[in-house]
C-alpha cells in the first residue's frame, strides 16, 4: 500500500485535533470542580453532571447576550462584558432559585418554559451525594 493511504486511513481512526482539545479542556474544568467542591468551596449540587453539556454553555452565552435590551444592535462583547452579564445572570437565576424554594420577603414570579419544569423535576430526583462521597474517598 502507498505510504499516503496509509497515513490516512490511520488519522481516520482518530478523534480531530479539536474534538482532542476540547475533551482535555471539559476534563480539566470538570477534574478542577471536583477539587472545589472536595474543598468546600463549591456546593455539592455542582456535580450535578446534567449542568455540563454544551447545550447549557450555549443558553448561558444566548441569555447573556439577551440581556442587552431590546432596542439594542449590539451582540459582540469583550470578555470583561461578558463576566459583569454573567455575574448579573447569577444573581437573577439565584433569586429565581429563592423564589422556587421558599417565600421570599418580595414575591416573585419568573415566567416558565414546560421543558425546564419538566427538567426540575428530574433534577430533584437525581442524588448528587453518591458522585461526592465516592469521589472523596
Amino acid at each position: 500500500m502507498p505510504e499516503r493511504l496509509i497515513d490516512e486511513r490511520i488519522s481516520d481512526m482518530f478523534v480531530t485535533t479539536p474534538s482532542h482539545f476540547s475533551v482535555e479542556l471539559n476534563t480539566h474544568s470538570l477534574l478542577g470542580i471536583c477539587l472545589l467542591v472536595a474543598q468546600k468551596q463549591l456546593p455539592e449540587f455542582a456535580l450535578s453532571i446534567s449542568n455540563y453539556y454544551s447545550q447549557s454553555c450555549e443558553s448561558t452565552f444566548r441569555l447573556t447576550r439577551s440581556m442587552s435590551g431590546a432596542f439594542s444592535s449590539i451582540v459582540n462583547f469583550t470578555i470583561e462584558q461578558f463576566l459583569k452579564r454573567a455575574g448579573k445572570l447569577s444573581v437573577l437565576t439565584e433569586i429565581e432559585n429563592q423564589s422556587e424554594s421558599g417565600p421570599l420577603k418580595c414575591p416573585l414570579k419568573f415566567p416558565k418554559h414546560h421543558k425546564r419544569q419538566r427538567k426540575r423535576a428530574i433534577l430533584k430526583n437525581t442524588n448528587c451525594w453518591f458522585i461526592y462521597k465516592s469521589s472523596c474517598d
